[in-house]
């Protein structure tokens, strides 16, 4: 008679048989499963307090969560109320927003009449969070139109985004005081990045020809980049997206094309662009290609963090009036050929005609 096969486990393996002979064992047990029950509660309970360390920041917009996130690093959690691709001038909140409002530990707003629906959010939330305005520091362009306003696009030069990263640092280390050396560290790192950002900025914007830096893009949201590096900044908008267009605007900007005779024009990520590529086709010009200014782009896109944003918004200016410069360059030279050619076909009849005129009249 053959021997009973009997279910062993292997030394160091935690079999199918081991766990269920042990789980069998513990429910035979008084008050095992009651036992059982609380220890799986404790250790959720465990976890969900894990997940609320990190402390909730909300920005107003992407880039500024970008930033925050860089400074602040895996010690908070970071999030955008408007998304990415939308506007921040015209956003219209939602009810998620004001959820997300609810739960922030801080909330960090541009200022200077970025997010002016802001304001009205966060008091119907009722969020007892901070709110720290991080252009705070930064002398702010101001509008030789209307008085009183000012250009709120003060990140788009990484100067001022030392300001903004400075802000957000204190801001975090007065949230966290106790992770104060780690946020210092990071914040002395994406500073240093800022720093190389500006020098690679200088040294591209001096390839373009003095007289052919001029921008123009959908709205004046390059000011502070354009003072800081020597570009002539025209848009078909204010500094602001909600603005009407003008009739005198687009005079006044097909004026300054056919005056300088501007190869291109660009196109901004957030802004529908077909009023600008009207104006490209009215004078027979080209779009240069696509700005970020408001909004940074998704995670595949080449502007998917500040940094990255500003370093691609100066390759495509840089290599949109560069390259323009050479295309116009060479039809110049085209034209002048086609013009000395013609001359010259127009001297060559003419002297053809003297010679028969001549020749008849000897003949005569």
């Amino acid at each position: 008679m053959s021997a009973p096969v009997v279910e062993t486990e292997r030394p160091g393996k935690c079999s199918t048989f081991s766990i269920r002979n042990a789980f069998a064992q513990m429910c035979h047990t008084p008050h095992t499963l009651l036992r059982l029950s609380l220890s799986l509660f404790l250790f959720g309970l465990s976890l969900c307090i894990y997940a609320q360390e990190k402390p909730l920041v909300v920005s107003s917009a992407s880039i500024f969560a970008d930033m925050a996130s860089a400074i602040g690093g895996d010690l908070i959690e970071s999030v955008s109320i408007v998304p990415i691709g939308g506007d921040p001038h015209i956003y219209e909140p939602t009810p998620g927003d004001v959820r997300v409002l609810v739960k922030a530990d801080l909330i960090l707003q541009n200022g200077l009449t970025f997010e002016g629906w802001i304001t009205d959010l966060i008091k119907n939330s009722g969020s007892k969070a901070p709110v720290v305005t991080i252009t705070s520091g930064i002398t702010p362009i101001t509008s030789e139109m209307h008085q009183n306003a000012t250009d709120p696009h003060a990140w788009m030069e990484p100067v001022n985004g030392k300001i903004y990263a400075q802000n957000i640092k204190d801001a975090l280390i007065t949230l966290l005081p106790d992770k104060r050396e780690k946020i210092t560290t990071q914040y002395d790192q994406y500073v240093a990045q800022l720093h190389e950002l500006d020098r690679y900025i200088r040294e591209n914007i001096a390839r373009i020809d003095t007289n052919k830096r001029i921008l123009i893009t959908s709205h004046d949201s390059f000011h502070y980049y354009g003072r800081r590096y020597g570009l002539r900044l025209e848009s078909v908008l204010g500094t602001s997206t909600d603005a009407d267009v003008r009739t005198s605007d687009l005079m006044r900007l097909n004026e300054v094309i056919q005056t300088y005779k501007i190869p291109v024009v660009f196109i901004e990520s957030t802004i529908n662009p077909k009023l600008l590529n009207q104006v490209a086709a009215d004078n027979d010009i080209s779009i240069g290609g696509k700005l970020y200014s408001d909004s940074l782009g998704d995670k595949d896109s080449p502007a998917s963090t500040y940094l990255k944003m500003v370093r691609y918004n100066t390759d495509v200016i840089v290599s949109g009036l560069t390259s323009a410069l050479k295309i116009t360059e060479e039809k110049d030279t085209a034209g002048s050929s086609s013009a000395l050619k013609i001359i010259a076909f127009a001297v060559l009849l003419i002297a053809i005609g003297v010679f028969l005129w001549r020749k008849k009249i000897f003949a005569a």
